[in-house]
């Protein structure tokens, strides 16, 4: 079975697509399962409104929703570093540092050095789960992922090496609107 998270671990095995034969399934279920947990913060962001409380890491739809964005991001993933092979950390840093006509957008280059340099996050999978939460806090995500999954330029070149064709992030004619998550300005601490 593909790593996906249990809502569409479920509706995969309810199709009989956990062979990981099935591709469309697959990105079908990747994607509703984001859907879902963003509109889980955003429905608990509306219970908060009038309160200035941020979202917070120890909400269930915040776990939701950075595991959905995680898993969207592995899916498909076949260049593995061999210090943490299920991280997507190292397609993101080498993005960034190997790209020889410094045309990475700075956003990107920017978060990157900012979860790089924390003391608090040692591991790959920790520095991916950091950087998604520091885009998410920086109301940067959708910009990011925008550049990820953009066909063409030197990050499409990183891209297509370190994931599969069947990877939800190089699909051409898949919708791809988790790129366009956008969530409530109050922080995820």
């Amino acid at each position: 079975m593909p790593q996906v998270g249990p809502q569409a671990a479920n509706l995969l095995q309810s199709r009989g697509a956990g062979s990981g034969n099935n591709h469309a399934a697959i990105r079908a279920c990747l994607l509703e399962e984001l859907r879902q947990a963003v509109r889980a913060c955003i429905r608990e962001s509306v219970s908060l409104k009038g309160k200035d409380t941020p979202l917070t890491a120890d909400l269930v739809c915040v776990a939701t929703l950075c595991n959905a964005i995680e898993m969207v991001l592995k899916h498909g993933l076949v260049h593995k570093n061999s210090s943490d092979p299920s991280s997507f950390w190292w397609f993101i840093c080498d993005t960034v540092r190997m790209d020889p006509q410094f045309s990475v957008d700075a956003r990107l280059a920017q978060a990157v050095a900012t979860v790089d340099k924390s003391h608090l996050i040692q591991t790959p999978t920790g520095k991916h789960r950091g950087w998604i939460r520091h885009a998410l806090n920086s109301n940067s995500l959708s910009e990011l992922l925008t550049m990820l999954v953009n066909p063409d330029g030197y990050i499409a070149q990183q891209r297509d090496a370190w994931y599969s064709e069947h990877a939800l992030i190089r699909t051409e004619g898949e919708p791809v609107s988790y790129t366009h998550l956008t969530l409530p300005t109050k922080r995820i601490v």
